[in-house]
């Protein structure tokens, strides 16, 4: 049986929903189509966050996309075979070479295309706002996992409090004296 969730727990559940979920763009026009392609990278980028926290032992991150995608997102996109053709044709190659695979296209503001396929059924088309609606629903259904595993709750959010990261002022001193913007990891070591 799960101990309740105690006050600081659910806080830190908060903190991760608003962490994972928080880059979600405004609406965008109709023409910004290079930063709807910018925003599939930083949604892309999300997920591959989530399924890194929910990761398992010596789980691929392969393996930790597919069962991330087919434990928590919507019924009907969920399948392990689409959760290889975003890891395969739109997360890797967005991230890594800043394109897309064969079997996906993207587009933004057009919900009635999202998940659609052509006519051979090998390509599906992603709906960037579509698509952050599926994630939402993703992380909500991630964090009710969470609040009834005490065990898995343990692990994400230790992991999450490990990468998690603030923005700080550096100040060089001197003659040269600099001052900026510091992204560290909020957990360093004093």
């Amino acid at each position: 049986m799960n101990a309740p969730l105690d006050a600081e727990a659910e806080a830190d559940l908060r903190r991760l929903e608003a962490d994972l979920l928080g880059d979600r763009p405004p609406a965008l026009r109709p023409e910004a189509g290079a930063e709807a392609f910018r925003q599939h990278k930083i949604l892309a980028s999300a997920i591959h966050r989530a399924a890194r926290l929910h990761q398992r032992n010596q789980e691929s991150e392969t393996n930790a996309w597919v069962s991330y995608l087919t434990d928590f997102f919507p019924e009907g996109r969920n399948g392990p075979d689409d959760a290889r053709v975003l890891f395969g044709d739109w997360r890797t190659p967005l991230l890594k070479d800043n394109t897309l695979g064969p079997r996906v296209v993207v587009t933004h503001g057009q919900s009635v295309a999202h998940w659609s396929r052509d006519e051979s059924g090998a390509t599906v088309c992603i709906d960037l706002e579509s698509l952050w609606d599926d994630f939402t629903h993703s992380v909500q259904r991630f964090l009710d996992h969470l609040r009834g595993s005490e065990a898995r709750r343990r692990v994400v959010l230790a992991r999450w409090r490990q990468k998690t990261w603030e923005v700080g002022f550096l100040s060089a001193g001197g003659a040269t004296a600099v001052s900026g913007a510091a992204g560290w990891p909020s957990r360093r070591p004093t």
